[in-house]
């Protein structure tokens, strides 16, 4: 688990699957509200077709934090996305 001291120092990509099933716009922006408040930046990236969410976990990699907001596939998604760049 981080700690509110790492967090502090993160840039933080919150990438939001708007078609997985549970997920509602005010939940992430309710994610990124309470980040925004600890963490050094916070950005929110949509996405767009099936495969996003690895491309923008790539393209991001060097976030200190990465919160995926959708379901088992945006999550699997994300883990594509960061195979072979070091994770802390």
């Amino acid at each position: 688990m981080m700690t509110a001291g790492v967090v502090q120092q993160a840039h933080c990509l919150v990438l939001v699957n708007p078609s997985a099933a549970a997920v509602d716009a005010s939940m992430a922006y309710e994610i990124e509200g309470r980040l925004s408040g600890c963490a050094r930046t916070v950005r929110t990236a949509w996405t767009e077709a099936p495969g996003h969410a690895a491309e923008l976990a790539r393209e991001h990699a060097d976030a200190g934090l990465i919160v995926a907001v959708g379901g088992d596939g945006t999550v699997s998604e994300v883990g594509e996305g960061m195979r072979g760049h070091q994770i802390l």
